[in-house]
């Protein structure tokens, strides 16, 4: 589908299946993070995942740019990679602590979103009800189309 769209999704991540044959591990570490999370406005129960990698994108389907609507919430690792699975040598999914997070608007200062986009393959996690999805196809359009409708 080549179409620009608005999703309302239902937050899967603490959900079994969600990961498929490793699911098992994938909850184990989602159910360790919302402990760890349960008290900022961003944690498995009400997030999704999003990449700023377009390869690790495709792995789950048609890649597209997501853009939260009417608000969100974010958080990602302080590495800046991927919440599941973990790479070699991270932290693992039990001893997961809140210092080993950056929640959007609770540590300004450590690190923006923008850096967290800019790394070649950060997982970040969304908490938002409702999601513009941009195929990656008409994701330049987009941008040009946006930047040519402001006065600068």
């Amino acid at each position: 589908n080549m179409n620009i769209e608005t999703q309302h999704l239902t937050p899967d991540l603490l959900t079994e299946g969600t990961y498929g044959d490793e699911s098992t591990a994938a909850l184990e570490l989602f159910k360790n993070l919302q402990e760890v999370l349960k008290d900022d406005m961003v944690n498995p129960s009400n997030g999704h995942l999003a990449t700023s990698s377009v390869n690790d994108a495709a792995e789950w389907g048609m890649p597209a740019s997501i853009w939260p609507v009417d608000g969100a919430h974010y958080a990602w690792f302080q590495d800046k990679e991927l919440f599941y699975p973990r790479p070699s040598g991270s932290v693992s999914a039990t001893s997961i602590t809140r210092n080993d997070l950056i929640v959007d608007g609770k540590d300004c200062g450590k690190e923006s979103l923008e850096d967290a986009l800019r790394a070649p393959s950060c997982e970040v996690m969304v908490a938002s009800a409702k999601f513009l999805v941009v195929p990656a196809g008409l994701d330049e359009k987009l941008r040009d189309s946006l930047k040519s409708s402001f006065l600068v």
